[in-house]
């Protein structure tokens, strides 16, 4: 049986790292299948600077499509590995990735 979702959620606290060219994400709770959507919208909440375009569901997985300033970025959720990151559909310059993780870590 999986955690009860809404308090998972509201306790839920996460580092966001920067790296040349992506982003990870550092989770002080381990994450489930079920939770993986509800993750997805904490971590890439929908906004006017954020739109999630496309969610893709796997068996140990979520990966969501979304766009930032007019650039296309995948965030990827993995259940095993218990690892979350955004990486850039296309090869970016790093100050895209570094305006990214600013507003991301301004939503925390």
């Amino acid at each position: 049986m999986g955690k009860m979702f809404g308090n998972f959620m509201q306790q839920l606290n996460y580092k966001i790292t920067l790296h040349a060219n992506h982003i990870t994400f550092h989770f002080d709770q381990a994450f489930e299948q079920e939770d993986l959507k509800a993750l997805c919208n904490k971590v890439i909440p929908a906004s006017e600077h954020l739109n999630i375009t496309e969610t893709m569901l796997g068996a140990d997985r979520l990966s969501c499509r979304f766009n930032f300033q007019q650039h296309a970025f995948q965030c990827h959720f993995e259940i095993y590995s218990q690892s979350c990151w955004i990486e850039a559909e296309y090869p970016l310059e790093e100050i895209i990735f570094e305006r990214l993780a600013q507003f991301l870590n301004s939503l925390l």
